[in-house]
């Protein structure tokens, strides 16, 4: 993995935007918990990630949950949920040895233990990584959801998106600002 120490990219999200875009699924929000908002921007920044050709362009959508808490309860609700017109599934994993090939590996704060190791697998098999810890982005994972104000926060981490062979569309692009070794680069 190239140095990347700090090359993190954190906006505060538009969410109403990316909850409005096209092709999203509309998502309601029957509670305004942050868990619930939290799980409503995974469902919608979905679909400004785009994975490798390979085998995450069939079959189902899947999210791994390793690790347990309040958040990781949340995900349910995206269980049959579609994106890129392909229902979405939620698995949960006791031990990184038992998680496949899904596209997205939710390491919530109980396995934070096993972070590195998590972090090596995801991107060997180009997984995006999501947590929900202050310093999981600057410690290598792609996407962190956060309140740490009272407003969600989403950080990119770009080079560990360029790592796991994973493409962030313009139009996340363009809500956000982008860093990498450093080296920031504002959204148009």
């Amino acid at each position: 993995m190239r140095g990347c120490p700090g090359g993190a990219a954190s906006w505060t999200a538009l969410i109403v935007a990316l909850l409005l875009a096209p092709g999203v699924t509309a998502f309601p929000l029957s509670a305004q918990t942050e868990e619930g908002v939290k799980v409503a921007a995974l469902n919608s920044l979905l679909s400004f990630v785009r994975w490798p050709p390979g085998e995450h362009q069939t079959g189902d959508v899947t999210i791994a949950v390793l690790g347990a808490g309040p958040l990781e309860s949340a995900l349910d609700v995206l269980e049959g949920r579609t994106v890129f017109g392909r229902p979405i599934r939620v698995v949960r994993y006791e031990s990184l040895a038992e998680v496949g090939h899904p596209h997205i590996l939710f390491i919530g704060a109980a396995a934070s233990g096993r972070l590195r190791e998590a972090l090596v697998v995801a991107r060997e098999r180009s997984i995006l990584t999501v947590g929900e810890t202050a310093d999981f982005t600057a410690d290598g994972g792609a996407m962190s959801l956060r309140f740490p104000r009272g407003t969600l926060e989403i950080t990119l981490n770009e080079c560990a998106f360029q790592d796991a062979e994973l493409e962030a569309s313009s139009r996340l692009s363009r809500l956000s600002e982008l860093m990498c070794s450093g080296n920031a680069r504002e959204g148009g």
